[in-house]
């Protein structure tokens, strides 16, 4: 009994020593780097403290929120959320590696889900993407306990993490047809199906989540609905399209935890037609359905619009039954499995300490003529002071217009409000679903004109292409909104001395009139 206990304790420390080291890694990667576009969106949105469904659901703006408030405005502030659900993730991988294979699969889950590339990166950054992961294997595992015992109070539970979840992201519906998926995989859970608890379950979620989500978005012209299921996709036929997409996969899961998980699912289908095995059964039914869905529109949908962490959850318990593989106990397997497992490791974390080494100095990625991985995050810094030199020069009041939203959301952050700051409406706020948002915040260029008559501004015009000609490449509304621009200077980020982003700084002269836009009009018809 005292083997047992030290043994128990030494897999807990294990498994804590491996959170605390990843913790560290990606706590000085998020500190050192600047936000990106959706981060500065999320920022933007936990300033309003409402309930906000559109585009993304609101947990993640108020983790942003509430982050910054505990460690104060910044870049760590913004990601300490995504920072705690990338170390909580660790250790719900070595959780339900216990549960479902023992202690060895435990310290082989949270080694797996550390090493992983693209779960240290959602770790690092504030995207839903680290939490929902979180979210999804706390429901696996709530709802293992809760078919094990039947036990209404497992039930409840799963009923608040699925609503959690749905707060978090639109895809943890995907739960619901998982977790019936898994009941039916074996007797015992066809039988639970004609209990309260799954129907107590599904109630709790429908109560808290849908019923609120679908209210908001009555009220609001079903935004959130048209933006996921219509506007963010174009729809096309490639043949290519889904070699792209498992080539994105294995790059960002890692080549030998992408094709081993892959392996790890087909072993818990031998394992479940053969001998009915149920715990087989539930990690591939929440495991494999999720990747399965997301590989299905692969083949309609353009790459740019299919991001590689979409099914992100699903190898994330894909993880668990890997390690259950590695920690097996077949005697003549036993060291090519024990080979795999410090392959499967090894290769993810030299693949995301390489990421991470790029992201901190982006001159490496120059060295192999790469363009850096955290491009979209360098220059704003840069950016604000030069633009706070030329705004010493203004007349106050002033206004700042870029030709945006990107750098709008992103300045907004960096200089610490909102307020005069202002972007050009254009096809990307359709496609991203933010040109109500924007109006709805008054950040759109008619609102300033209107609300801000005979006021200097500062146009801020980040170039399409580093080498684009000054003159030619101002967008039309530009023209239309100044009598004309005095160039004020460029803002280049360099690189291994090639310039890989440019921004022009103006003085806006004879700015016109204008009425502000109504809501849910689009740019076009302005």
């Amino acid at each position: 009994m005292t083997v047992l206990s030290k043994s128990r304790w030494r897999t807990c420390w294990i498994v804590a020593g491996i959170a605390a080291v990843s913790l560290v890694l990606r706590a000085l990667l998020a500190g050192g780097l600047g936000l990106f576009q959706d981060e500065a969106l999320y920022w933007w949105l936990g300033q309003e403290g409402a309930l906000n469904f559109c585009p993304h659901p609101p947990t993640t703006p108020l983790l942003v929120r509430w982050g910054e408030m505990l460690v104060g405005h910044g870049t760590l502030g913004v990601r300490a959320g995504s920072l705690t659900f990338g170390t909580v993730g660790i250790v719900l991988a070595a959780l339900l590696g216990w549960e479902f294979y023992g202690r060895r699969a435990a310290v082989w889950a949270a080694g797996l889900f550390a090493a992983c590339p693209l779960l240290a990166v959602t770790g690092s950054v504030a995207t839903p993407d680290s939490a929902i992961v979180c979210v999804w294997m706390l429901f696996v595992w709530t709802t293992w306990r809760a078919a094990q015992s039947d036990h209404l109070g497992w039930w409840v539970v799963s009923g608040l993490v699925l609503a959690l979840g749905g707060y978090t992201k639109y895809m943890m519906g995907l739960a619901v047809p998982c977790l019936a998926l898994a009941l039916w995989a074996d007797t015992r859970g066809r039988r639970l199906g004609r209990r309260p608890g799954p129907w107590l379950t599904a109630a709790i979620a429908l109560v808290l989540f849908v019923a609120v989500f679908a209210a908001w978005n009555a009220c609001h012209g079903w935004d959130a609905l048209r933006y996921h299921l219509a506007a963010r996709h174009i729809w096309t036929v490639s043949s290519g399209l889904v070699g792209k997409y498992l080539g994105a996969h294995l790059a960002a899961v890692s080549p030998i935890i992408c094709v081993a998980v892959l392996a790890a699912f087909v072993g818990l289908w031998r394992k479940w037609r053969q001998g009915g095995d149920w715990p087989s059964a539930w990690l591939l039914s929440f495991g494999l359905l999720p990747i399965l869905v997301f590989l299905v529109p692969s083949l309609f949908t353009e790459r740019r619009m299919l991001r590689v962490q979409w099914d992100l959850f699903g190898y994330a318990t894909g993880i668990v039954a890997l390690a259950g593989l590695i920690a097996g106990r077949d005697e003549e397997q036993g060291t090519r499995r024990l080979g795999l497992g410090i392959s499967a490791v090894s290769v993810a974390a030299l693949i995301t300490l390489a990421l991470f080494a790029s992201s901190a100095w982006p001159s490496l990625s120059a060295l192999v003529g790469a363009r850096p991985p955290t491009l979209r995050m360098l220059g704003w810094r840069n950016l604000v002071a030069r633009l706070r030199a030329h705004e010493a020069s203004l007349p106050k009041p002033h206004y700042v217009l870029t030709s945006s939203f990107q750098s709008a959301l992103c300045l907004g952050f960096e200089r610490q409000s909102r307020d005069g700051v202002y972007t050009l409406l254009n096809k990307h706020d359709r496609q991203y679903g933010l040109t109500d948002q924007l109006i709805e915040w008054g950040a759109d260029h008619r609102t300033a004109l209107a609300t801000r008559p005979g006021q200097d501004a500062i146009y801020i015009h980040e170039f399409r292409h580093p080498d684009a000609p000054r003159p030619k490449d101002y967008p039309r509304q530009v023209l239309e909104l100044f009598d004309h621009l005095d160039p004020l200077e460029e803002v280049e980020v360099v690189i291994g001395g090639r310039t890989l982003r440019r921004f022009g700084l103006y003085r806006a002269h004879g700015v016109r009139q204008a009425t502000p836009v109504p809501r849910n009009a689009s740019p076009q018809s302005k």
